[in-house]
């Protein structure tokens, strides 16, 4: 099974956070760390960098055909580029909290607002990570790294545990070049022998898409005159926050806009990714200029994608499909060599890897670590990747085993099941459910002992429920497309 124990453990045997963290510092005793980080003081820095809503086939690095992304392609050339991730969820928080905690969404119980509020006319209460659930920045923090959160708003809210474990953090809506500035006077400040860890977290690639003019027409057609072009032109000069209470209702349509209207707005997030790639090229050019790059483990991931039209939908608020869940990963540190990794990870499994690279013992609570792939070393064949999405109606589900993708989607219709080849079918548009039925009654078993196995920890360790969104927090949400009805 995937995790230490799935059974409901007896009160005098549930595992407290403080207890989870004394439990790896003992381990640390007798860990045995790579050669580059046994010394306390060589320990390395670690920054953990989320490109909101980035897919990973807009990248050149993954073969697009686009020049969008030289910076992460000039980085891909010095670390291990995961070819084929796939994210926990296709929503901000779940995904985020499962890097955060190793666990599938379901366990942890932090679902978008959508998912999770009670009425449609009620103030929205958020589900929070149950407090005996450490997460990668009380890890680290307990382990002597000084821990720093540059969080963009939004959906990580403090209430739902995202600023657990930061000594310092700042969580507040702002352009990418105000983060890396604010980024820069945190870099002047720290203590150059004190280990660092960073999560730095941007919104830049979502929608409407508005990065600085000059990206501006850079891959958009000059002659498309449509609708969402003037919703685009209303929003170019006016301030941040209204730019910002826009992107909820960005891509709405009455069905998929004509092919001229989904190209232009392709378009606009490939601009849109654009300005984020040069973002990144200048958080590498800070950090290298006042830490140590060569002794520093860099992530850089994306929590999901972006639909455009590709299963009849724009944006990232429907589902499973597989353009939500392929997302860029790419890992650059001390003791990992540069090259490719074609076996398909899930990224529910960051944390234990990240530890694992960091010759830190995992949490009782996160499954098992893709570190191996990492540094090319033989991996348990045949793993599977899942995913889930929280619904009113219910969960969906996916898993991903040899090349074969079987999704489950509930809702107040019923249970469809749908089985994919990706080798043959990477965008998913030949369901082979009926004509595989074999495969898709072994996959739903592990696909069944999955769910039960994030029921028990939902079970043992809860998310909480009683808080709810202030008008502020509600408005940013729901100016993001995240709250109204479930999708």
């Amino acid at each position: 099974m995937r995790y230490a124990h799935v059974e409901r453990p007896h009160a005098a045997h549930e595992v407290t956070l403080g207890a989870l963290l004394a439990g790896v510092a003992a381990s640390l005793l007798c860990a045995c760390a790579p050669a580059d980080v046994k010394q306390s003081n060589a320990r390395p820095d670690v920054v953990l960098i989320s490109l909101d809503t980035l897919r990973s086939d807009h990248l050149s690095a993954y073969g697009y055909e686009r020049p969008t992304s030289p910076n992460f392609d000039r980085l891909a050339q010095q670390g291990v580029l995961f070819e084929a991730a796939h994210a926990p969820a296709s929503n901000t928080a779940p995904s985020h909290m499962s890097f955060f905690t190793g666990l599938d969404p379901h366990a942890h119980g932090v679902h978008p607002v959508t998912a999770s509020h009670a009425a449609a006319d009620a103030r929205q209460p958020v589900t929070s990570l149950h407090p005996d659930l450490p997460t990668l920045p009380e890890v680290l923090q307990a382990q002597g790294w000084s821990t720093t959160g540059l969080l963009d708003d939004g959906f990580l809210l403090k209430s739902m545990g995202f600023e657990r474990g930061f000594d310092r953090v700042h969580n507040k809506r702002t352009t990418l070049i105000e983060k890396l500035d604010k980024l820069e006077g945190f870099l002047q400040r720290w203590d150059r022998d004190e280990p660092q860890f960073l999560f730095f977290h941007t919104y830049e690639p979502h929608s409407p898409y508005l990065p600085p003019r000059k990206y501006h027409g850079k891959f958009t057609q000059a002659d498309y005159n449509g609708e969402f072009r003037m919703r685009y032109e209303r929003l170019l000069d006016v301030p941040l926050k209204s730019a910002w209470n826009a992107k909820g209702h960005f891509l709405d349509s009455k069905g998929l806009p004509e092919a001229d209207s989904v190209e232009f707005l392709r378009g606009l997030y490939d601009e849109g990714i654009a300005h984020t790639d040069w973002g990144l090229g200048e958080l590498w050019r800070l950090w290298s200029e006042h830490r140590d790059a060569s002794n520093t483990l860099f992530v850089i991931v994306s929590d999901h994608g972006e639909g455009f039209g590709e299963h009849g939908h724009l944006g990232h608020s429907y589902g499973l499909r597989i353009e939500l869940l392929r997302v860029p990963l790419l890992m650059i540190g001390p003791g990992l060599t540069p090259g490719r990794v074609s076996d398909p990870v899930g990224l529910v499994e960051l944390m234990p890897t990240m530890l694992e690279l960091l010759g830190l013992p995992a949490v009782p609570s996160s499954g098992p670590s893709f570190a191996p792939l990492a540094r090319f070393q033989p991996q348990e064949s045949g793993r599977a990747v899942h995913s889930q999405f929280g619904r009113l109606n219910g969960v969906d589900d996916s898993i991903t085993l040899n090349g074969l993708r079987l999704l489950r989607t509930e809702s107040r219709a019923g249970v469809k099941l749908a089985l994919f080849d990706l080798s043959a079918d990477p965008y998913e548009a030949n369901d082979l459910a009926a004509a595989r039925s074999q495969s898709v009654q072994s996959m739903l078993q592990l696909l069944d002992r999955r769910r039960a196995e994030a029921q028990s920890w939902r079970d043992n360790y809860p998310a909480g429920n009683g808080s709810t969104l202030s008008k502020e927090d509600e408005e940013d949400l729901r100016a993001l497309g995240y709250l109204g009805e479930d999708q």
